[in-house]
């Protein structure tokens, strides 16, 4: 109905594809019809076929005025029907000095566009036109496939380089080689004062210097001698002084 939305179908003979169309048919739009469309009847099979490809074209002949392109346009019908290759020559006689009205497509810029031409066979050039048509399927408009966008596979992901890793080397720490101490560690042990005062711990009576002393080891030309050695120099010692011991009850 008028001012009510209306579904369609819609096959295109460039994509070969079928497509969804919401179309509102309306009398206030400001043109003739309801739609602003002209709707023939007819079978899509032989849509593509009828089309022309416009070749070679002619400096300063009527189709060169009239802004077609060669190679990249495509006539792909005019004001009355065209059925087949020979409807469009035969249109083009009939207009011969008057203005014909093509509809032409373009494959650079995937658009249609109007084209007025006027047929003139008097220009100094072949034809009326001054061009050449191509008419076949080796003439027909290439189909234009629409890709998905694809994403990358994960494979393709792994197989990329992948950029070189910085290794940070760590700095080692060098002394300076005069300020290394060269004090043995009985002096820097020496030294070392001990101090409570911040604890509040008690201090020991033999601490009470604040220095700490260091133990002297014999060397080992004089081992100290163990206990067992000094409790038999004692018992040795004993003996020597004392005499053997004599029983006073012996009978002689």
């Amino acid at each position: 109905g008028i001012d009510k939305e209306l579904k369609m179908t819609v096959y295109s003979s460039k994509t070969q594809s079928v497509r969804q169309v919401n179309i509102t048919p309306s009398n206030s739009w400001g043109g003739q019809g309801l739609l602003g469309v002209s709707i023939r009847f007819c079978s899509f099979e032989g849509a593509n076929e009828n089309v022309w490809h416009v070749l070679e074209v002619h400096p300063s002949s009527p189709a060169e005025l009239a802004g077609l392109r060669p190679f990249s346009d495509y006539i792909i019908g005019a004001d009355s029907v065209l059925h087949e290759s020979e409807d469009l020559f035969t249109l083009i006689e009939a207009h011969e000095g008057r203005c014909l009205k093509l509809y032409v497509y373009n494959i650079d810029q995937d658009c249609c566009r109007e084209v007025t031409i006027t047929p003139n066979s008097s220009w100094p050039g072949e034809g009326s036109l001054g061009c050449a048509f191509g008419y076949g399927y080796l003439h027909r408009i290439p189909i234009r496939h629409i890709e998905p966008e694809s994403k990358p596979l994960l494979s393709e992901i792994e197989n990329q380089p992948k950029p070189p890793s910085e290794v940070v080397q760590p700095t080692a720490f060098v002394p300076a080689h005069g300020n290394v101490s060269e004090k043995p560690l009985e002096d820097k042990i020496a030294t070392l004062s001990i101090d409570n005062s911040n604890t509040g711990a008690p201090t020991h009576p033999a601490l009470a210097g604040g220095t700490t002393t260091v133990p002297q080891y014999a060397t080992a030309s004089n081992p100290p001698q163990s206990t067992n050695t000094t409790i038999n120099n004692m018992l040795t010692s004993q003996y020597t002084s004392s005499g053997p011991h004599k029983d006073k009850n012996k009978k002689g």
